[in-house]
């Protein structure tokens, strides 16, 4: 999570935000939603008149957050994760069990940020971390 001071640099940065819109814009739609590809695409448009309000400087960051890709949480390798829980994916929730198949499919040693609470709340349901 990005801190006020990090925030508040970034608003006053019209050329680090429209160069970290441009490069989050550039992961395309496999790592961004809808919403973040359109707000991202805006940034650059909105900074020819303006500096970013708080809120569009703390979701910018929030985006960079969240598409960080992580193979390590608190010393837990990612894959051995995703591992265990797709050997257990059976014991979890329809929709839990899909995404669990197509993660260890699709990205079976890292995973992005958005995604770690799922993961664990998953890991969790089946027993192979502490509540």
């Amino acid at each position: 999570m990005a801190s006020w001071r990090e925030i508040e640099a970034l608003k006053q940065d019209r050329g680090a935000a429209q160069r970290l819109a441009e490069a989050l814009f550039a992961l395309g739609p496999e790592a961004l939603t809808d919403w973040e590809q359109d707000f991202l695409e805006g940034v650059p448009r909105r900074l020819l008149y303006d500096d970013l309000s708080t809120l569009q400087a703390e979701k910018l960051l929030q985006i960079r957050d969240d598409v960080e890709v992580l193979s390590m949480f608190e010393g837990m390798r990612i894959a051995s994760l995703i591992r265990r829980c797709h050997e257990a994916r059976l014991d979890l929730e329809e929709d839990d069990e899909d995404w669990i198949v197509q993660i260890a499919q699709t990205s079976p040693t890292a995973l992005r940020r958005r995604y770690l609470g799922r993961l664990l709340r998953c890991a969790r349901r089946l027993g192979l971390l502490d509540a």
